[in-house]
């Protein structure tokens, strides 16, 4: 026959082994969303340093070039692409330089994350010969020079 005492400290240690017990899964929980939150970074980087490119074909003017940079995948780029030639009427969208490298004007629409992880190679083009503006979502989807 066991003792209150004794029935007492059986308790008290089954609620300490549960309490450790718990704590040790707060810990992982804590570990895993790190992890996830890491590697959620890691995709949104990557998708931010990867462009894509269209043509915008104007009719009484010479195509130009516009890069998305930061779309989610080709698709919602090539929605972003007839929003921003939405402003250029009449276009036509093509995919890739349709220019053969001779365009005079580069376009650019650029996520905030896109800005912020390619801002070195952003500025470095700006200083070449090619006109580019910066297409900023935060700002209404308006042209900026």
């Amino acid at each position: 026959m066991t003792t209150v005492r004794a029935s007492q400290k059986r308790k008290l240690t089954e609620k300490t082994r549960l309490l450790a017990h718990a704590k040790m899964l707060e810990a992982r929980v804590a570990i895993l969303t790190a992890k996830i939150a890491e590697v959620q970074d890691e995709i949104a980087d990557t998708q931010a340093r990867n462009y894509h490119l269209f043509s915008l074909l104007h009719s009484h003017r010479n195509p130009v070039l516009l890069k998305v940079w930061g779309a989610e995948d080709a698709d919602a780029a090539c929605h972003i692409a007839h929003d921003v030639a939405r402003d250029f009427r009449p276009y036509t969208v093509l995919v890739g330089d349709q220019t053969e490298g001779k365009a005079r004007v580069v376009y650019q629409w650029c996520s905030p994350r896109a800005q912020v992880v390619n801002a070195r190679m952003i500025s470095r083009h700006l200083e070449g010969p090619l006109l580019h503006i910066v297409l900023r979502p935060t700002c209404g989807d308006s042209l900026h020079e």
